[in-house]
């Protein structure tokens, strides 16, 4: 038996299969760049959020040190008031005790012509109204210092004897 073949006239042309592969390979490839770019960018956004994380963590330090800044102004300032009222106080003090020592000068300048009154006494009757010079000892001066009385002049033998 012989066998006869027809021909259909069927062509097929697999361009536009080999086209459409080139194509797909290529998605592939941009597909995979495009999961790389979004890890990365991932990444990018985990460094943000971690920079985000310090600059909060810089600013809370920087709030801390401006409160201990100011803190620190504040007990200055105070200090400071307190040293004006101390000063202000020894002031007062200094004034009251220049009073007082002037009151101690009035009432030893009262006391002396008394106690040479009794020294006249004393002496009996050749030596009374005997000046220096005279043999009836030293004149007493019943002057005040010329110069102020101070108290660290008392304190420090300035020659004042203020008994």
């Amino acid at each position: 038996m012989s066998t006869n073949f027809a021909s259909l006239g069927i062509e097929v042309n697999s361009s536009q299969a080999v086209k459409a592969a080139d194509d797909l390979d290529k998605l592939v490839d941009s597909a995979v760049d495009a999961e790389k770019t979004i890890d990365d960018l991932g990444k990018t956004g985990s460094e943000l959020a971690d920079t985000g994380k310090k600059i909060v963590q810089a600013e809370r330090e920087v709030a801390q040190e401006i409160d201990k800044s100011t803190g620190a102004t504040q007990r200055q300032a105070d200090a400071r008031r307190k040293s004006g009222a101390s000063a202000t106080s020894e002031i007062a003090i200094f004034s009251q005790l220049d009073k007082a020592m002037s009151g101690n000068i009035d009432s030893m300048e009262q006391l002396v012509p008394l106690r040479s009154r009794g020294a006249e006494h004393h002496q009996g009757p050749a030596n009374r109204g005997a000046g220096v010079g005279e043999g009836g000892g030293e004149a007493v001066s019943h002057k005040r210092p010329t110069e102020p009385v101070t108290i660290s002049g008392l304190f420090m033998g300035d020659g004042v004897n203020p008994i």
